[in-house]
C-alpha cells in the first residue's frame, strides 16, 4: 500500500514548501512541492492532487492508496470509476487498485473579490505556444483568455527512472529552460506560476506516460485559485488510444473531464489540431521566432534530436523555417536536410511524420538525396525500436554520445 500522510507546511520570506511523508512497501518517501509564498491562498487542504497524480503510479506497482486527508468525492467517483477501470480492463497489467480516504462534497467556496482564472503550463514548445496564441489572440471569448501561465517542474526534465537532465555543465536543464520561460511571460505581461517539485525522482515512471496526470494533478493543488486550465493537447483526436502504455497524450481527451470538479475545470487544448497544423498557427505569432524551444535534451534547441528535426521539417513544410534563426540552426539544418526528410520518409506511419510526409512531397520540398537515406533508415528501424526500449542508464550514454559526434537521436 502507498500511504499518503497529512502534509507539513512551512513558509519563509518568498517560498512555501509543503512536504508529505508517503510511505511505499515499507519505505519512507519525502515528497515537496515549492511555490512563491504570495499564491499560498489557492492551495485546497485535500489529497486530490496527489490522487491524480499517484493512481497510474500505484496500478503499474499494483499497490493501492490511503490518504489521510479527503478526498473530493466527485473526483473519487471519476478516477476510480472512469479511469482505474478503464485502464485496467484495456490492461491487465495495471492492478485496479482501491483509495482508502474520508470523502467530501463540499464545494470551495472563491473569494468574493475573486477574478476568474484562466490558466495553461507554458514550456515555450509548439503545443504550449499554440495553446497561448489560438486562446488570447484567435479566441473571441473574454471570459476564456488565458490570464496566467504555468510552469511545474514535474518530470519533463527528468528520464523514466527519476535521474535529472544535465546539460554539459552539470546544470539541470529545467533551471536553465525556466529562465526563458519567464522571459516570455514577461513579455507577453503575464504573472508566471512556478511548482518545483522532486515528485519525478520519488515515483518515477516514463514522463509521456503520466505527464497529464502529473502536470494537472498538480494544478487541482490550487483549486481555490484556478478555475479554467488548458492542457495542451500532445495529439490529434483521430489518434486517440486508451492504453497506459501508449502515453497519457493519446487519451487526455478522456482522462481531463474525469479528473475535473465542481470548482475546476481541464480542456484539451486544440485536440483538434494535429502538429502541422500547430506550426502553421504559431507561425504567424512573432514571439514564437524567439521563444520556440521543443528540446528537452537541452536548454535550447539542439537542432538533431528527433523534436528538434521533425519541428524544423515542418517550418520548412509551411515555408517559415528562416524565421526561426535566433532559435535554431539554420545553416546546419539545411546541410542535414536530405538525411532528415529521409528519416522522416521512413517514419511515415508514424504519427506526426503521416501528416508531415504528404506536405513535402505536394510542395516539393524533398532533396533526391532522402530518398537515398529514406532506405538507409528503412534498414535501420529494427535497430532504433529495441534503441527506444533501452533503459534509461542506457538511452542517457546514447544522448550523450550522439551529441558528441552530431548525430540524431533517435529519441
Amino acid at each position: 500500500m502507498i500511504h499518503v500522510h497529512k502534509p507539513k507546511i512551512e513558509e519563509d520570506k518568498e517560498i512555501c514548501r509543503v512536504s508529505y511523508e508517503i510511505e511505499e512497501k515499507g519505505r519512507l518517501k519525502k515528497l515537496f512541492f515549492e511555490f512563491d509564498k504570495k499564491w499560498i491562498w489557492g492551495m485546497i487542504d485535500r489529497g486530490d492532487h496527489l490522487l491524480v497524480m499517484l493512481f497510474l503510479y500505484a496500478m503499474k506497482v499494483k499497490e493501492d492508496l490511503k490518504f489521510d486527508m479527503p478526498i473530493t468525492e466527485r473526483l473519487y467517483y471519476q478516477v476510480n470509476t472512469y479511469l482505474i477501470d478503464g485502464l485496467h480492463q484495456e490492461n491487465k497489467n495495471y492492478k485496479k487498485i482501491k483509495i482508502y480516504a474520508e470523502r467530501t462534497s463540499e464545494d470551495y467556496q472563491k473569494e468574493k473579490e475573486h477574478k476568474k482564472v484562466i490558466g495553461t503550463g507554458m514550456s515555450c514548445g509548439t503545443d504550449s505556444l499554440c495553446t497561448f496564441y489560438t486562446h488570447n489572440y484567435l479566441n473571441n471569448c473574454e471570459d476564456y483568455k488565458i490570464n496566467i501561465l504555468a510552469y511545474f517542474n514535474l518530470g519533463a526534465f527528468h528520464y523514466g527512472d527519476g535521474k535529472k537532465n544535465e546539460n554539459q555543465e552539470g546544470k539541470c536543464v529545467y533551471e536553465e529552460h525556466k529562465k526563458m520561460v519567464q522571459k516570455f511571460a514577461d513579455e507577453v505581461k503575464l504573472p508566471l506560476f512556478i511548482l518545483n517539485s522532486n515528485f519525478a525522482e520519488l515515483f518515477p515512471m516514463d514522463h509521456d506516460m503520466v505527464d497529464a496526470m502529473r502536470n494537472c494533478g498538480a494544478v487541482l493543488m490550487f483549486q481555490k485559485m484556478f478555475d479554467v486550465y488548458y492542457y495542451s493537447s500532445s495529439y490529434p483526436l483521430n489518434d486517440f488510444y486508451l492504453n497506459p502504455e501508449k502515453g497519457s497524450g493519446y487519451y487526455e481527451i478522456y482522462t481531463l473531464p474525469n479528473i475535473s470538479t465542481n470548482s475546476l475545470t481541464f480542456y484539451s487544448s486544440n485536440s483538434t489540431y494535429n502538429k502541422l497544423r500547430k506550426i502553421t498557427a504559431i507561425s504567424k505569432f512573432a514571439p514564437s521566432y524567439k521563444y520556440l524551444n521543443v528540446c528537452t535534451v537541452k536548454s535550447t534547441n539542439c537542432g538533431q534530436c528527433s523534436k528538434c528535426a521533425r519541428t524544423l521539417m515542418m517550418l520548412d513544410a509551411v515555408g517559415k523555417v528562416n524565421k526561426y534563426a535566433e532559435v535554431f540552426d539554420i545553416e546546419k539544418y539545411k546541410k542535414r536536410k536530405a538525411m532528415l526528410m529521409g528519416y522522416a520518409l521512413a517514419s511515415y506511419k508514424e504519427t506526426h511524420f503521416k501528416e508531415l510526409v504528404p506536405i513535402l512531397k505536394k510542395k516539393r520540398k524533398l532533396p533526391f538525396t532522402s530518398y537515398f537515406y529514406y532506405i538507409i533508415f528503412c534498414l535501420t528501424k529494427p535497430i532504433e525500436r529495441i534503441m527506444r526500449k533501452l533503459p534509461p542508464e542506457k538511452r542517457r550514454m546514447l544522448v550523450k554520445f550522439s551529441e558528441k559526434y552530431h548525430i540524431r537521436a533517435p529519441f
